[in-house]
């Protein structure tokens, strides 16, 4: 894993998810749900966005998962932290985090009218129109945390999953980075993946773009707090 230090990097977008009444606001003006997802803010010390999936399942089911996209623009190099907290109630249960997502060859944002519609399925990010980098750091169950590049779905690194390693109903912190088309992510320190894009899978490495995160629906819930983003 790469050194990273942060101190001196460019603080894109920071959101503790610790204010009810902020939130109200600023997910009409910054948030996108596409599918059945539901959020609100804890009442807790240190509050928490909880998001979880308006149809949940023991085990998954055809339909009732989300993606959540943040409405920024962020540059291929760049790094995102956020503190993450879940249920392990049922034997399974995947969250993913989606970074550099655009349209297809980095053409478009993935919201031009041009676009196919998007309802959380998950086809329509994996081999749809879109271009990302997705991550699965929670995969109860399975115990792996994939990297994927879309679209076509391909499968480029896999590591351990250290979130359920670690436990469920406490906070984890997790470090996704991308730099120099080097994407790693460590979750309390501890790395998970560390792969390099030289091409070889799914054309060119891809540039800059969305950030959103995904549930099916057979994560109970996945909380956050403290999300940030920096340019690298």
């Amino acid at each position: 894993m790469p050194d990273l230090d942060l101190t001196n990097a460019k603080l894109l977008y920071e959101n503790r998810f610790d204010d009810a009444a902020k939130w109200t606001v600023e997910r009409e003006r910054e948030w996108t749900m596409e599918g059945p997802g539901l959020g609100e803010i804890l009442s807790e010390p240190g509050g928490g966005l909880r998001l979880r999936s308006a149809h949940f399942t023991i085990e998954r089911a055809a339909d009732g998962h989300w993606t959540y996209w943040l409405r920024r623009d962020f540059p291929k190099d760049l790094a995102v932290g956020w503190d993450f907290r879940y249920s392990d109630r049922g034997p399974e249960g995947q969250a993913i985090v989606f970074i550099c997502a655009s349209g297809r060859d980095g053409r478009k944002d993935i919201f031009d009218d041009s676009l196919a519609p998007r309802d959380g399925t998950f086809i329509q990010y994996t081999n749809g129109d879109i271009d990302s980098y997705h991550v699965s750091y929670i995969s109860i169950g399975r115990g792996k945390a994939n990297v994927r590049k879309n679209s076509g779905f391909h499968l480029v690194a896999s590591g351990p999953d250290r979130v359920t390693e670690a436990g469920a109903d406490q906070w984890h912190k997790l470090l996704l980075a991308r730099k120099d088309n080097r994407l790693w992510l460590t979750v309390n320190g501890k790395t998970c993946v560390d792969w390099t894009d030289d091409g070889s899978a799914g054309g060119p490495p891809h540039s800059g773009g969305k950030l959103g995160f995904r549930h099916q629906n057979n994560l109970y819930y996945g909380d956050y707090r403290n999300l940030k983003v920096y340019a690298l």
